[in-house]
């Protein structure tokens, strides 16, 4: 978060982290203060054990859970800024159009994604 294509973009409306549950934990205010009000965060790289302690870290910080997704052993959470209605399992796909980019985003190495 600190390279400097990701300082001048202000906020975004989905992050997703994929790392060990310590950094998880240690970036919380910094994800969520990238976030944009009723923005996804998807946090995997942690395993079951770990879920709980990582899900604290961002619930104190208004994020609240979406989903829990993948398996018993390594699971994934979907978080949202602000409240989440739940939906019924039939419409847990994502809405994928939602996250379409409006605009090219750059990884750390400097490729841009889109």
């Amino acid at each position: 978060m600190a390279h400097a294509r990701f300082r001048r973009a202000l906020r975004f409306d989905l992050l997703v982290a994929n790392i060990l549950a310590g950094p998880l934990v240690a970036l919380a205010p910094t994800l969520t203060a990238r976030l944009n009000p009723g923005g996804y965060l998807l946090l995997a790289g942690l395993l079951a054990p770990q879920a709980q302690a990582v899900l604290g870290a961002y619930r104190a910080r208004g994020l609240n859970l979406v989903h829990e997704l993948g398996d018993r052993e390594w699971p994934t959470l979907l978080l949202r800024k602000g409240r989440v209605s739940r939906l019924p399992p039939a419409r847990m796909e994502p809405d994928l159009e939602r996250f379409r980019l409006k605009q090219p985003c750059f990884a750390p190495n400097g490729l841009a994604l889109d």
